[in-house]
């Protein structure tokens, strides 16, 4: 019997495009843990056996760094995605080569809501791999944008957003490899961008003097999770920005 019991551990199934977490296979959290020297918690998921994934689906709220390892038997983990040195927040799409996995183990720097999916896609995804840190291509899913610093002004006929002497500043849901940004400005103005994947070091990608409209910033392709835009000459020490799409 244990012999049989061992053998069906050992099959590895595929659900197409479906969370093999779901009503019939609920959520099953086996062990968890917290440190008081560095508040980072954790904890393991099992699916109760074998599944072949490619894909994890988590929501982060608030802002938080996380880490996700996964297991075939408990003993030896494997780092699959690596956001430790990021703070990323809202719905999380994470994607690693395929491989069996039962055990998944997901680290935070804080208490964790528990919502997690787990999938193997047959969709065709493109993601960059800078190992283990894994980074979507922006335009192939929704993602989440918050102002971390400027206000955003609504009139009757359009909205802007736009900040008093200083930066405006975005961060992205999750890290995403980024080779244009582009700006719609209404009024003559100077500017430059810069990006950072952890808000410490900043690294400055493009700028302009006295323009207008439309405005295309391509750079070299890199991850990123926030974005800085300075005005450096600006109408009434205001710089006004009224659109910003990313690809």
């Amino acid at each position: 019997m244990i012999c049989d019991q061992w053998k069906r551990a050992q099959i590895v199934s595929k659900i197409e495009n479906e969370s093999v977490i779901n009503e019939a296979n609920k959520l099953r959290i086996v062990e968890k843990g917290f440190s008081s020297k560095t508040t980072e918690s954790y904890f393991v998921v099992d699916l109760k056996q074998q599944f072949l994934l490619n894909r994890l689906k988590l929501k982060i709220y608030p802002s938080k760094s996380y880490a996700v390892c996964v297991s075939t038997d408990l003993h030896d983990w494997e780092l699959v995605i690596d956001h430790s040195r990021h703070k990323c927040f809202g719905l999380q799409w994470l994607y690693f080569e395929e491989r069996p996995v039962r055990f998944i183990r997901i680290h935070c720097d804080q208490s964790y809501n528990t919502y997690v999916k787990a999938f193997y896609s047959t969709i065709p995804f493109n993601f960059y791999i800078a190992s283990p840190l894994t980074v979507r291509k922006l335009y192939e899913t929704y993602a989440e944008l918050k102002l971390l610093n400027g206000v955003t002004v609504r009139s009757n006929d359009s909205h802007y957003m736009q900040k008093r002497g200083d930066d405006i500043l975005f961060q992205l849901s999750q890290p995403f490899y980024l080779t244009r940004i582009k700006l719609l400005l209404k009024k003559m103005s100077s500017y430059y961008i810069e990006i950072s994947t952890n808000k410490e070091n900043w690294t400055r990608v493009f700028e302009e003097e006295q323009v207008t409209g439309n405005r295309m910033a391509i750079f070299e392709k890199q991850p990123v999770s926030f974005i800085k835009i300075v005005g450096t000459h600006k109408v009434l020490n205001f710089f006004c920005l009224y659109k910003i799409e990313f690809s």
